[in-house]
């Protein structure tokens, strides 16, 4: 049984959409995840290196999100899940969700998004 660890409300600003207004103007996005870790061995000898660090996760996920620009959100998230899953090796599964908060629509959504649920194995 694997425990998770976990971030919510994670926040950046970032390039990712179809149209050229969200691709010049951007967005506000919004991260949440877990992942599926075993930290017996980090709770027994309260060693950060027995499990996953969640800040450097945050980082990673901030910098791809401000950094990169796709036309989707599935995209830039299963991009981020891959690069977890290949730079975390206590990780052995992630879901991610990522939002687009206040999309350029003509209706009134407070948020759109995308969640992603990958897997050591599928790498």
């Amino acid at each position: 049984m694997l425990d998770h660890v976990v971030i919510r409300g994670l926040q950046f600003y970032g390039y990712h959409g179809v149209s050229t207004a969200e691709k010049e103007l951007g967005h506000r996005f919004t991260a949440d995840l877990t992942m599926f870790v075993d930290t017996t061995e980090a709770a027994k000898t309260d060693d950060i290196t027995k499990t996953v660090d969640y800040s450097e996760v945050a980082r990673t996920v901030v910098k791809m999100g401000k950094t990169l620009k796709f036309n989707l959100v599935e995209t830039l998230a299963n991009q981020i899940a891959h690069k977890i899953l290949t730079e975390h090796p206590r990780v052995e599964k992630i879901h991610l969700r990522i939002e687009k908060i206040l999309p350029s629509l003509d209706l009134t959504i407070d948020r759109v998004g995308v969640e992603v649920v990958r897997e050591r194995d599928q790498l």
